[in-house]
């Protein structure tokens, strides 16, 4: 299931049960994604640090794009974690919060609105990636800028 559908699904269940296991499986994604993320730019400045004629526009475009994918999975999931998180800290929370039916559309609109402004907005770790790859209108990047890109990615709540 793509996302959305999934944690609406479990939103729709009323299960506290299953809020409590959607988030574990959250912060796990986001862990996963983060060392994809740490990996993509350590190879492309290991790559650079060694021949940097070696390194094509290609590479670099395709290597920013992907970098600029993974931060939007960890911001969108890292959202989610915490509009779970807010619906209670335990099952009973969880339960009393998951019992209204009108409740549950305001969560599953909720729900939504963090999918599609993950979408459209460009946060700062967005903007980080930018200007790591964007050097003097060139498409290039140095190590230096992937290495603080990657620091204010990894380090943002």
């Amino acid at each position: 299931f793509p996302v959305t559908i999934q944690e609406n699904k479990i939103i729709s269940s009323k299960s506290p049960i299953a809020v409590i296991e959607r988030k574990a499986e959250l912060k796990k994604e986001i862990v996963d994604l983060e060392s994809s993320l740490e990996k993509e730019i350590d190879m492309l400045i290991r790559k650079i640090e060694k021949n940097p004629e070696s390194v094509s526009q290609n590479k670099i475009l395709a290597t920013k794009e992907k970098l600029i994918k993974l931060e939007g999975e960890i911001r969108t999931r890292k959202e989610l974690v915490k509009f779970l998180e807010s619906l209670g800290k335990n099952r009973t929370e969880l339960k009393r919060k998951l019992s209204k039916e009108s409740e549950i559309t305001k969560y599953v609109n909720l729900i939504n609105n963090i999918f599609s402004s993950s979408k459209s907005g460009r946060s700062e770790n967005s903007k980080a990636i930018d200007a790591a790859f964007n050097i003097k209108g060139e498409t290039s990047t140095n190590p230096r800028k992937l290495r603080i890109a990657k620091s204010k990615i990894l380090t943002s709540a």
